[in-house]
């Protein structure tokens, strides 16, 4: 770099290049690609016209980035959505009186889970916590391949119809008063770092 370049841009105030530098480097570039300033082939005309692309985004590549927003594109995003998948093990996959219902649990970075079942007739079934002064189940060590290692059995309380199951993620573990506490329903979680996922149950 040229001294009267090195004090363009130190006047300038910006570590980047300068207007006439930009202009040397165009110059430079076209020198080289057409020496006698010949461009019959569309090879040439490309060449040029990247190069000078390049030089246009020369600024952008050697500033400092360290000022980067959240919100522009490229940006880190938070982890995927909670999930949840209900499965009888049973022959033919489907729920029936007297089996286990399994849990497949796909709750990204939440630590904690607790789910219950709405009957047609209102009735709340109670999986986890599963007794009232219990708290919801911690994840770790207790996953294989994302399912849950407690299941739930299909017992009395379980005759034949269609339930709804609410699956609550939490990054704190939750007691069944807290739960109903902050239960709305319809809503997508108790507040913040939670998630409720809703899912239907057919017994036959």
């Amino acid at each position: 770099m040229s001294s009267k370049h090195l004090v363009a841009r130190l006047l300038s105030g910006r570590n980047r290049l300068s207007r006439r530098e930009k202009d040397v480097l165009f110059e430079r570039v076209v020198a080289e690609l057409a020496p006698r300033r010949r461009f019959r082939r569309p090879a040439a005309l490309l060449a040029l016209a990247g190069a000078a692309a390049a030089i246009l985004a020369l600024p952008w590549v050697i500033g400092d980035h360290g000022d980067r927003s959240v919100d522009e594109p490229f940006a880190a995003r938070g982890a995927a959505p909670a999930d949840l998948g209900l499965v009888c093990a049973g022959p033919d996959g489907r729920c029936h009186p007297g089996q286990k219902l399994m849990f497949d649990l796909q709750g990204g970075a939440y630590r904690y889970f607790a789910a219950f079942a709405r009957r047609d007739d209102g009735t709340i079934v109670w999986y986890f916590p599963d007794s009232p002064t219990g708290h919801s189940l911690e994840l770790a060590g207790r996953l294989s391949h994302g399912v849950l290692d407690r299941g739930v059995a299909l017992d009395e309380r379980h005759g034949a119809g269609h339930y709804q199951v609410f699956g609550i993620y939490s990054a704190v573990p939750l007691t069944r008063d807290e739960i109903k506490a902050r239960f709305r329903p319809g809503a997508a979680d108790l507040g913040p770092d939670s998630s409720v996922v809703t899912r239907e149950l057919a017994v036959q």
